[in-house]
């Protein structure tokens, strides 16, 4: 037994044997990069959206930190 009554354990207990991820291939590059640039115009679009009319919550924090109002 190790000091103040607890047991010591090994290092290794706990931890089971993982397999490696593999690499699903059968993804075709072209879906990919389509599904990318779909994500990155929704990304965009709901960034205008917040600039272009904020919240209720992000106007009141605009009036206390008028240095974080963005111009566009």
């Amino acid at each position: 037994m190790a000091k103040n009554g607890k047991k010591k354990r090994s290092k290794r207990s706990g931890q089971r044997f993982k397999p490696k991820p593999e690499f699903r291939s059968q993804v075709e590059a072209d879906l990919v990069d389509r599904l990318l640039y779909r994500f990155v115009v929704l990304v965009e679009h709901g960034l205008e959206l917040m600039l272009c009319a904020p919240s209720e919550l992000a106007c009141k924090e605009f009036r206390q930190n008028p240095d974080l109002v963005y111009a566009a």
